[in-house]
């Protein structure tokens, strides 16, 4: 997978900021006491219009889990994109206010419904044509148990601020419907409400990106700081990608505080050299953004090894099949790599005996892996010995990535960076008239082979549930098991003369 930039802040926090595109709950407004009018607000925040026949809002009450109200759309209702659907009690009201007197983004969009007479402390929840909840908002204060509420239904809740304008309404609200942000934002409540208007409303603020700029040119490894005005808006984020290729990623986990102007940055060591282009949006508005202009990054170091699977097999593994993966051994590096000048080893423990040199210059024991630009293998060319611990040297430079400049990986020596140990020569022995299964335990992948030819290979867990189940042909098979969950598994292999074994693995 090609790597583009990707800056790491010091400081982030883990929580996103995300909901999924479609119609939700945006707003709801409600009043503890006295009829003033209240109402359901839905809002398509998707691209394009959204039938919603079949689409239901379901009010509970007091913290009861069973529905009180509910309002479902009968016949096709064409919600356009970005629109809002008001549900409302509509003429309920005590001081001469008539919904008609608010000015809703898509006029006729309201329909008079009990189920906006909630106050509070209730919850509102929408189901759509499928019966699948899509959303949930309500109040969990007061005396509303909303948590065992929350509880017993198992969905997720949105929490949000309670507004407490004049007249006696309670607001609860999405701001900026269509952007993924759930922002704090009161609107201009004065005199009353006017559902609609918050949706994607623009700011009256100001952006701008001040450093970089274009034209700098930084180095892998060195530390960026990124500046910029701003004035009228809460949150930014901070993107970036390379300039040759479509589209931003978001650099930062969470929105960052406008108001502080600044954020340090290390550029990645293993960054591929290129020019690159930063953007700041503004959350509240994200029409409102400043871009810079194109920079360099220069790649000046070796990115390193892979920081989840460096090696094949893994360093200490123990049981390793003396086939190995077709008899070669894989290390793996965070950027695209190539043999460089140089040699690589294979020892054993036991006399630092060399097994096998693979020389840089040798394309047939030295390569990169073609499926993976990531990976250097190594082709050892034949069994291994039983029982027998082994480790592998790399010398400086025999390794190098593919930047301009071809940075040299550094290597290293002695048995104590990648080694590992071969399977006991009895369970050869004994597995050697049915299947050999291998390595085990197992990391990424798991080697079959037999003495007589397979038609079926199944693995289950220990449930008796089935987790794999191929058609094979032939009497060596690679099965790769990365996303299997850690535990024991059988495997029962079939063959074509009707016999079936079953052998149990470890999956680490």
């Amino acid at each position: 997978m090609k790597k583009v930039l990707l800056f790491i802040a010091f400081f982030i926090l883990t929580a996103g900021y995300t909901f999924s595109q479609g119609v939700i709950i945006s707003e709801i407004v409600a009043s503890p006491s006295g009829n003033y009018p209240k109402y359901v607000e839905l809002t398509n925040t998707s691209a394009g219009e959204i039938n919603l026949n079949g689409y239901t809002v379901n009010l509970y009450v007091n913290g009861n889990t069973t529905v009180f109200r509910h309002y479902t759309f009968a016949s096709d209702f064409m919600l356009p994109s970005e629109a809002s659907v008001v549900l409302t009690n509509m003429d309920n009201s005590t001081d001469g206010q008539k919904w008609s007197d608010f000015n809703l983004n898509t006029p006729n969009l309201v329909i008079t419904s009990t189920v906006a007479y909630g106050n509070g402390n209730d919850v509102y929840e929408l189901v759509d044509a499928s019966d699948v909840v899509i959303d949930r908002y309500g109040n969990v204060g007061n005396d509303f148990t909303g948590e065992d509420w929350e509880y017993t239904k198992s969905y997720s809740f949105r929490k949000s601020t309670v507004h407490t304008p004049t007249p006696d309404f309670e607001s609860l609200q999405w701001y900026c419907a269509g952007v993924d942000a759930l922002v704090g934002h009161e609107d201009d409540l004065s005199p009353y409400l006017t559902p609609g208007t918050h949706i994607l409303t623009n700011s009256t603020g100001s952006l701008s990106l001040t450093y970089p700029t274009g034209g700098e040119n930084f180095n892998t490894g060195e530390t960026v700081t990124i500046t910029w005005t701003s004035s009228g808006i809460n949150e930014l984020v901070i993107q970036g990608k390379k300039t040759d290729e479509e589209g931003y990623e978001t650099l930062t986990d969470d929105p960052v505080k406008a108001n502080i102007g600044s954020l340090d940055f290390p550029v990645p060591t293993d960054a591929e050299e290129g020019d690159y282009q930063l953007r700041l949006v503004c959350v509240e508005d994200p029409t409102l953004m400043s871009e810079s202009g194109e920079f360099h990054i220069t790649d000046i170091h070796f990115g390193g090894l892979d920081d989840n699977y460096p090696f094949w097999p893994e360093n200490g593994a123990t049981g390793v099949s003396i086939v190995l993966n077709d008899h070669k051994i894989t290390i793996n590096f965070n950027e695209p790599v190539q043999p460089g000048t140089g040699n690589a080893y294979l020892k054993k423990f036991s006399d630092n005996s060399i097994v096998k040199t693979f020389n840089a210059n040798n394309p047939n024991d030295f390569f990169t892996n073609p499926n993976n630009e990531y990976s250097i293998m190594f082709d050892v060319g034949s069994d291994l010995d039983p029982d027998t611990k082994y480790y592998v040297e790399i010398e400086n430079g025999a390794i190098i990535d593919m930047a301009p400049a071809q940075n040299k990986y550094e290597g290293f020596s002695g048995s104590d960076t990648w080694s590992f140990t071969t399977e006991e020569a009895t369970m050869i022995n004994k597995k050697n008239s049915d299947i050999v299964i291998g390595p085990n335990p197992v990391t990424n992948k798991m080697i079959i082979s037999a003495q007589k030819p397979i038609t079926r290979i199944q693995i289950l867990n220990y449930v008796g549930q089935t987790i794999e189940d191929k058609k094979i042909s032939g009497q060596r098979v690679t099965i790769p098991v990365t996303e299997m969950s850690k535990g024991i598994y059988l495997v029962r292999v079939s063959f074509t003369d009707g016999t079936v074994k079953v052998q149990k693995v470890i999956k680490r």
